[in-house]
């Protein structure tokens, strides 16, 4: 089995053959994961550390959490990818990859507040779709504060990975981002929809941190 992020961290950190092995071992899952999407992951790599792209999204998830990747598994792949290289980025999937561009499309059309991305393009090679996503700046990392929910606020690079959340994440809850809901308090449909596909994949969701403590019992009726 593998074990998760923290007895991971917790382990590689007693010994040099511990680190090296699971360093080993979360190449392998990263590895893998990739090729689902392209035949060359190691040339993928080359093009993520070339271009400081990142992965992020539902495949990110499910590579990081390992505890809940064995019940589902991600529909597509998203890149993020800083202004500069997108066309770096599309051009190798097409090309190498033979992916084609099935659509660019203006992110105010799926997000409520898209501050982060300025153009995302769909493309698609027989039934495997990958989103290239475009930052408004020279940071792949600037849309992810964006994101709808804390459970997907991580990414991994060529060589590294980050999960801004570890806590909440790995123990299988999220946070609502207040940008994205409707005065602060109501999810926009697009984020039911998601909050419904995350819930099946073991994931619990609240608009703040303390809410799981809570107990709906103990309120005053006066």
């Amino acid at each position: 089995d593998v074990l998760d992020l923290r007895a991971a961290s917790a382990w590689r950190e007693s010994c040099v053959i511990a680190d090296t092995t699971m360093s080993q071992s979360l190449n392998l899952r990263y590895s893998a994961a990739l090729h689902r999407f392209v035949d060359n992951a190691s040339s993928f790599r080359s093009v993520l550390r070339l271009t400081s792209s990142i992965i992020s999204g539902s495949t990110a998830l499910h590579i990081l959490d390992v505890d809940r990747s064995p019940s589902w598994v991600a529909s597509d792949l998203d890149v993020y990818t800083p202004s500069h290289a997108t066309q770096q980025v599309v051009g190798y999937l097409c090309n190498a990859e033979d992916y084609e561009i099935v659509e660019d499309v203006d992110p105010q059309a799926y997000y409520l507040h898209p501050g982060g991305f300025r153009k995302v393009y769909h493309l698609r090679r027989d039934d495997v779709e990958i989103d290239v996503i475009q930052s408004t700046t020279g940071s792949a990392l600037h849309p992810l504060p964006y994101f709808w929910g804390t459970h997907v606020m991580n990414y991994l690079s060529a060589d590294s990975f980050c999960v801004a959340y570890p806590e909440l994440t790995l123990d299988g809850k999220g946070l609502f981002n207040p940008i994205q809901l409707i005065d602060l308090q109501y999810p926009t449909p697009r984020t039911l929809h998601n909050v419904d596909k995350y819930s099946e994949r073991g994931f619990d969701f609240r608009v703040r941190p303390t809410a799981w403590a809570e107990d709906p019992l103990a309120m005053c009726d006066t």
